[in-house]
């Protein structure tokens, strides 16, 4: 993981300092003063100094990490891997597995969490897009979901003034 020096708007941006992760980093994700990033593992990172970025906690995945979303608050973090794991970050020298959601079958790609305690994830087989009532963490709920049979590749979703929230799916699929 690197952290480079922005401040100049023209030529090279000069590398500030680094630090070796675990394992081949996939995401990452920034809260804070905290980067997290998943690999087999999920490792957060203390970026305060970026001359001095240290690995100050970390917990074993069981399988690789392909996306992540952190809560704006830095205490969830919502990994996909070959399904769904809710991981409690609030203390971040020592995260611990809240619940692992199976996907049943659909490999996930991408996560993003939503207003009403909603978490959406898009992969390929099974169910491509599939919604997960979170409501209690402990025990994640599937909620509704979509067959896109060319698989989703990327979600991302937005939040309106007026509470409206939509997804935003990469899809192979040109006639959806």
């Amino acid at each position: 993981l690197y952290a480079f020096d922005l401040s100049s708007k023209i030529g090279s941006r000069p590398s500030l300092g680094s630090i070796t992760l675990a394992g081949v980093g996939n995401k990452i994700f920034i809260v804070g003063s905290y980067a997290y990033v998943v690999s087999t593992q999920l490792q957060i990172v203390d970026i305060t100094n970026p001359t001095n970025l240290s690995i100050v906690g970390q917990i074993g995945l069981g399988a690789t990490g392909v996306d992540l979303y952190i809560n704006a608050t830095g205490t969830r973090a919502y990994v996909a891997t070959t399904g769904l794991k809710i991981i409690d970050v609030s203390s971040k020298t020592s995260p611990s597995l809240i619940s692992i959601y199976s996907t049943n079958g659909m490999s996930p790609l991408g996560v993003t969490v939503v207003t009403g305690n909603k978490v959406i994830l898009g992969g390929t087989g099974g169910e491509e897009y599939q919604v997960v009532d979170i409501s209690s963490e402990a025990l994640p709920v599937h909620c509704g979901g979509l067959n896109v049979d060319a698989g989703v590749r990327g979600v991302a979703s937005v939040l309106e003034a007026d509470s409206d929230a939509y997804s935003y799916i990469i899809t192979g699929d040109v006639s959806s």
